[in-house]
């Protein structure tokens, strides 16, 4: 078996790098507006309303032809939930183009991945304020095949609604935008600082009701989960990285969201920065150190296992008392791409139990035959 080559995991011993705010400032400019590079390195939590995202004035594709600049910009605010007996994407996507946007509804049983997806694609683009990583006011979509949206009703609480009919699927939930913190990471790609990758990951409980073939489901609070997923960037070419999410209600009645990917800057070339990884339990926010796992090209169905980078004489840890360490079996697979000339994108979901442990400061927490996805991901831009 070759290892994926384009895969390359990020070096150990970055000095996790957080996000550094004055106090009277409310507003934080990803890009350097007068050299055009990103100017923002690390990660922090709940500045989403302050990061913002003026990718407009990020170094031009051509000096000569300036509008040539929008055409790197990538956004996308991702929604993935996960209920009892379902997996629900629901994936709004600008790639800037002006003509066509691929965002789709997916819709599974969890009991049969393959047997049971619907993808639903339209090329129609969505709207949202893509100069923020915050969810913001609405995100809203309307095609023929499905429409959806987002919208603020009152304070911090959200409606998410979605219909489409060749699905045979409509959905009308509510959640808490404040519920737990967001962890904001924002990220140079390669040295030149040109490429850039910010993003918010945030993990809410969902309440309300869907239905799917004809069936309706009910989610009560405690029992659904969403990641919300907002990203916006300009990705270098060839990018290669993975995605662990768990989202479950514990034994013990605690709620926890573990959050891990590595791949994504692994060309930024310095110690001076920080990885996305994290978990959330019953609200409270723990930061993590590098995550390693063996990413393969043609083995998406293997067993998998995935920890925290080991402390040793080479590799002093930031955060010294905490860690995880799981092994998952896959048991589904959905595969999703784009291709168009030199734009594409690959991406296969394999979803199923993981069995280990985490570690954080001092409290030892049990993963016995928790649901979640590893994503793998390789895309050129």
């Amino acid at each position: 078996m070759q290892r994926y080559n384009h895969y390359k995991p990020t070096q150990l011993g970055i000095r996790q790098t957080q996000i550094q705010v004055d106090s009277k400032q409310t507003q934080l400019k990803l890009i350097d507006e007068n050299k055009g590079t990103i100017q923002v390195n690390g990660w922090g939590l709940n500045l989403d309303q302050q990061l913002l995202v003026n990718y407009q004035y990020a170094a031009p594709l051509s000096l000569a032809v300036k509008q040539l600049n929008n055409l790197k910009f990538r956004s996308w605010n991702y929604f993935l939930i996960h209920t009892p007996t379902h997996v629900i994407q629901v994936i709004f996507v600008d790639l800037n183009l002006g003509i066509a946007c691929p965002s789709n509804l997916v819709v599974m049983e969890r009991q049969d991945i393959k047997g049971t997806q619907k993808i639903i694609e339209t090329m129609t683009c969505p709207t949202y304020n893509k100069e923020t990583v915050s969810i913001g006011e609405k995100t809203e979509l309307v095609a023929d095949q499905w429409s959806g949206s987002v919208i603020r009703k009152e304070g911090s609480m959200y409606q998410f609604k979605v219909n489409s009919k060749a699905a045979n699927f409509e959905m009308d939930l509510t959640f808490d935008y404040s519920e737990n913190p967001g962890q904001v990471w924002a990220t140079p790609l390669t040295n030149d600082l040109r490429t850039y990758y910010a993003t918010q990951k945030k993990p809410v409980s969902v309440v309300g009701s869907y239905s799917y073939n004809n069936q309706r489901q009910q989610c009560k609070g405690g029992d659904c989960f969403m990641m919300i997923d907002i990203g916006r960037g300009h990705l270098n070419y060839g990018m290669a990285y993975f995605w662990v999410l768990i989202m479950a209600k514990l034994k013990d009645g605690r709620t926890i969201y573990i959050n891990l990917c590595d791949g994504a800057s692994s060309e930024f070339k310095t110690l001076d920065k920080a990885n996305e990884d994290f978990i959330i339990v019953d609200g409270k926010h723990y930061k993590l150190d590098v995550t390693e796992m063996d990413y393969y090209k043609d083995n998406y169905m293997g067993r998998k296992t995935i920890r925290t980078a080991v402390q040793s004489n080479d590799y002093k840890k930031i955060y010294k008392n905490r860690s995880c360490e799981f092994s998952f079996e896959p048991q589904g697979q959905l595969s999703q791409g784009v291709n168009a000339a030199v734009i594409a994108m690959n991406q296969v979901f394999t979803y199923g139990p993981f069995k280990g442990f985490c570690d954080l400061d001092g409290d030892r927490i049990e993963i016995d035959n928790v649901f979640g996805h590893v994503e793998q991901v390789y895309s050129r831009w």
